[in-house]
């Protein structure tokens, strides 16, 4: 494989969950993750370019993120994208100028705060609970 390191920022979700989250660092990732989450393997995620990634321990608590030795999944990326939305209400059109992971996840999430904006102040607070 030509390029052999990840390239932030980096996209990640829980498996089985809809909820994508952008890192930018490693250190990032590191206040959100639990390294015991990351030894059962519990997320799946893409770098800014599309590559599969893993997150793996290094030591007790250090985590690392590592490139899989796998073609980019752009379309697997945007699919994570379209469900998110979906779970949260919104309807995700892929921008067919948009190429770009980083710029796609911020409409997104802009088009998901929005929703949550609209929503009455008592299905606001069911959400918290």
């Amino acid at each position: 494989m030509g390029m052999s390191h990840v390239i932030f920022p980096v996209f990640l979700r829980c498996r089985g969950d809809k909820v994508v989250r952008e890192f930018d660092s490693v250190e990032h990732i590191q206040c959100w993750v639990e390294p015991i989450d990351v030894e059962n393997d519990e997320y799946e995620g893409w770098d800014s370019q599309g590559f599969p990634i893993s997150l793996q321990l290094r030591g007790e608590a250090s985590i690392i993120v590592k490139l899989l030795e796998e073609p980019a999944a752009r379309d697997e990326v945007f699919s994570a994208f379209r469900d998110f939305a979906a779970a949260e209400g919104v309807p995700f059109e892929r921008q067919a100028k948009s190429h770009d992971l980083h710029e796609t996840y911020q409409d997104v999430k802009k088009a998901i705060n929005e929703a949550r904006n609209r929503l009455p102040w008592w299905r606001k607070a069911l959400r918290r609970i």
